[in-house]
């Protein structure tokens, strides 16, 4: 049986979104992108009429702050990442129900440009949060790269 990613419109049980964890990296800029993350969390819920939403933060003194301005709407996932664009870094979920795993990928940092501590490990950490079978590939690939309609069909860049 093969095994195909749902299309990016198909209804999923939850996304994972980078929460802005490294002042280092964000500098002046930190406070705004954080709150421009729950904003886009928030938007994503819909209220609790669309899909849940867990806020990835990379350590434990940031995953507060994610709680604190996320007010309890939004679950939050403790992984070390470098960058916050998980759609490149996180797993691909394949299957349905029960039958569901990760298919995890080495990453690069886009070429060697931005080489983040925790890119390399964020889609087992966060397949592991969701409790799935981890089914990793030695080749690099970021997974925003790939896009499926789910009948087998894949565009890339």
């Amino acid at each position: 049986m093969t095994l195909r990613p749902l299309p990016e419109w198909a209804p999923h049980e939850a996304m994972w979104l980078g929460y802005p964890s490294h002042a280092e990296l964000w500098e002046a800029d930190l406070e705004p992108a954080r709150d421009e993350v729950v904003a886009l969390a928030d938007a994503l819920r819909c209220d609790g009429a669309g899909e849940e939403v867990r806020l990835v933060a990379a350590d434990e003194e940031t995953a507060a702050d994610a709680r604190g301005r996320g007010g309890g709407r939004h679950a939050v996932v403790v992984a070390p990442f470098g960058d916050i664009w998980l759609r490149d870094t996180g797993p691909i979920v394949l299957g349905s129900s029960g039958s569901r795993f990760a298919r995890t990928f080495r990453f690069n940092g886009w070429g060697g440009k931005y080489e983040l501590e925790g890119d390399e490990g964020i889609g087992r950490d966060l397949a592991a949060s969701a409790r799935l079978t981890v089914d990793g590939r030695d080749w690099v690939l970021e997974g925003g790269a790939i896009d499926g309609d789910g009948t087998g069909l894949v565009v890339t860049t």
